[in-house]
């Protein structure tokens, strides 16, 4: 009969109560540790099994896919009554580190899936990799590209999808949550510009062709729209923007299903949060998170509530 394990190898049983094996658990934490530092399932395998490490009593015949479980088992962390053996931070870095293998992106060719669109994380700002593990209740996830960050966010595509259409619709009812900078003064043009030089130059060209009277021709106009240009130039798109992205929003009518059309005209990218929070990054910079969608839908039904009561005592 074949031998089998009944619990997870780094474990045993005294007196009843699940422990922790002190040969095996280390045997568990070198495991984690080499495969961080880039070794292969089958480099590790052929470690343990070179030194005589048993899985089972006799059994020294390790394989890749007897690491690969235990590098799986988020048991190893302290959950469903076993001690830890292992680090949540270090169960995580491994699994990120799994799950970014080309072997564990299967739904890679689902475009729409896929390009729900570029995600960052929430935490350090840098961009998500999607990955699709079918093992798991829910396939995808995002993985930070940041190592030094390594969130990873489990969030279906469907959750995704959905969570990025509430939002949508949030700003369809509420367009004037876009922030529009106001119109910038003269003073303000000048100071922010980073072409000071530039028109400081043309500003004492100006005044030098001003003091000659015999000067003609079209350059005090060339001078002119050169200075405007420059002045203008530094300020970035923000605010031309702002008001195309609430253009959009408030020809748009309530959404039932994700709209790509509306969603790549009006937003950059989606934030994911460590807790799976999804906010929209929207490409003139201003994040609308869910916080924003309920405080809109407050405003807004006191506003109707008001406006009821008005009618009424009218």
């Amino acid at each position: 009969m074949k031998m089998q394990r009944s619990i997870p190898f780094g474990y045993t049983v005294e007196m009843g109560v699940i422990v922790t094996d002190a040969g095996e658990a280390a045997a568990v934490r070198e495991a984690f540790q080499r495969y961080r530092d880039g070794a292969s399932y089958l480099n590790i395998a052929g470690s343990f099994s070179a030194r005589g490490i048993a899985f089972l009593p006799g059994r020294t015949d390790w394989n890749k896919n007897r690491i690969k479980r235990i590098l799986e088992d988020i048991r190893y962390t302290g959950t469903n009554d076993y001690p830890q053996i292992i680090e949540e931070e270090v169960f995580a870095a491994a699994e990120g580190i799994r799950l970014s293998k080309p072997s564990h992106t299967h739904g890679s060719a689902n475009k729409d899936a896929a390009a729900v669109t570029k995600t960052v994380c929430g935490v350090c700002g840098a961009e998500m990799k999607r990955v699709h593990d079918k093992r798991r209740k829910t396939q995808e996830s995002r993985i930070c590209n940041n190592k030094g960050c390594g969130v990873i966010v489990r969030i279906s595509d469907d959750t995704l999808r959905s969570d990025a259409t509430a939002l949508l619709n949030s700003l369809i009812r509420n367009p004037h949550r876009i922030e529009i900078s106001p119109v910038p003064t003269e003073a303000e043009l000048y100071e922010n510009s980073p072409y000071v030089s530039e028109i400081r130059k043309l500003q004492a060209e100006m005044g030098r062709l001003e003091d000659c009277v015999n000067e003609v021709g079209d350059k005090p106009a060339e001078l002119a729209h050169a200075l405007a240009r420059l002045r203008y130039r530094g300020l970035g798109n923000e605010r031309y923007m702002a008001e195309l992205i609430k253009a959009e929003f408030e020809k748009s009518n309530p959404l039932f299903t994700f709209n790509r059309k509306l969603f790549d005209q009006t937003v950059s990218a989606l934030m994911l949060m460590p807790d799976a929070a999804v906010s929209l990054v929207l490409k003139n910079g201003q994040t609308i998170g869910r916080k924003d969608a309920d405080d809109a839908r407050i405003s807004d039904a006191g506003n109707n509530s008001g406006e009821k009561h008005h009618a009424h005592t009218a």
